[in-house]
């Protein structure tokens, strides 16, 4: 799956356009202050955990205050946060993950779990099945948060501006077929062609192709797809003239690359909370459940990043 073979690539996390290390900023704020009200040896539960991002801020948070949480990662997809993140700087000490568990099925007793968190991750999830599980495993007086994809978000418009790049790169533009039609010409005929050199034609498409590319990055700050796949295109051409198995190979890789992106940014889009949305949720949890709920929306240097639930523990 996609989502799999992103999180063996070692990021933190899914947003890699909208941070470059962990959550920071009002994120950061928000899981601080939630992680705050947390007693001495609770249970933490972190679902759609990924490589552990949110868990690893988790423990932090815990080290900082001078506590122990017991600590879990729970995920869908295949994970192994501990080994793809050892030659890094960010470790998982006590964290425990549980791999291919959905969040509908939690490994948990019934009333032992003092806070269920999830960031941009519940919004993916069967809800009601979901929410169930959840206040399954909740002790009386436990927490949940969720921070969810919004469609009021900028995430939400520069993932629908980067599913607009993939169409126009895939659909109207085809670089990635013309540079593969390209590299044999530049095996045989080096770097130098001639207006007689065979190949001439295959790379004056390959141009017209890369300047339309380039044509359509200047006009639009946000696309960063395009911006990657330029770099990439660039240093896969350069290999081109040393070794065209390689760049023929390097080639197959950006092609399944780009469709992955795209697939999870199709997820994302699809899985973005409306506001009527939030708001039906809120009054699901009070009305089946008898807890309180808030929401309230997560901005880092005033854009919107998404918008946050908080569920109280349970009424008497």
């Amino acid at each position: 799956l996609p989502i799999c073979r992103l999180w063996r690539t070692g990021v933190l996390h899914s947003c890699t356009q909208a941070f470059h290390e962990n959550y920071g900023g009002e994120i950061r704020e928000f899981w601080c202050e939630q992680f705050e009200r947390l007693r001495d040896r609770a249970k933490l539960v972190d679902i759609g955990t990924g490589n552990g991002s949110l868990a690893l801020l988790a423990q932090q948070s815990a080290i900082a205050k001078g506590i122990e949480l017991e600590i879990h990662g729970v995920d869908l997809a295949e994970i192994s946060p501990s080994a793809v993140l050892n030659e890094t700087s960010q470790s998982h000490p006590s964290i425990i993950f549980h791999s291919c568990v959905s969040a509908t099925n939690l490994p948990f007793e019934s009333h032992a779990v003092g806070f269920v968190c999830a960031q941009y991750a519940f919004e993916y999830m069967p809800p009601h099945d979901t929410l169930r599980e959840i206040m399954r495993v909740l002790t009386p007086s436990g927490r949940a948060a969720f921070i969810m994809h919004s469609e009021d978000s900028i995430i939400h418009s520069v993932s629908q501006r980067q599913i607009e790049d993939f169409t126009y790169l895939t659909q109207e533009n085809e670089i990635v077929r013309h540079a593969r039609d390209l590299i044999p010409f530049m095996a045989s005929n080096g770097p130098h062609f001639t207006s007689r050199t065979s190949g001439e034609s295959v790379r004056a498409r390959f141009n017209h192709a890369a300047e339309g590319v380039m044509s359509r990055v200047l006009e639009h700050e946000a696309s960063y797809l395009l911006k990657r796949t330029a770099s990439r295109l660039h240093g896969i051409m350069h290999m081109a003239n040393l070794d065209s198995v390689e760049a023929q190979r390097l080639l197959t890789q950006l092609e399944v690359d780009l469709a992955d992106e795209n697939a999870r940014l199709e997820d994302m889009a699809s899985a973005s909370t409306s506001d009527i949305g939030r708001k039906a949720l809120i009054e699901s949890i009070s009305r089946t459940y008898g807890r309180s709920a808030s929401l309230a929306p997560i901005t880092v240097n005033g854009a919107c990043m998404g918008w946050a639930i908080a569920i109280d523990e349970r009424r008497s």
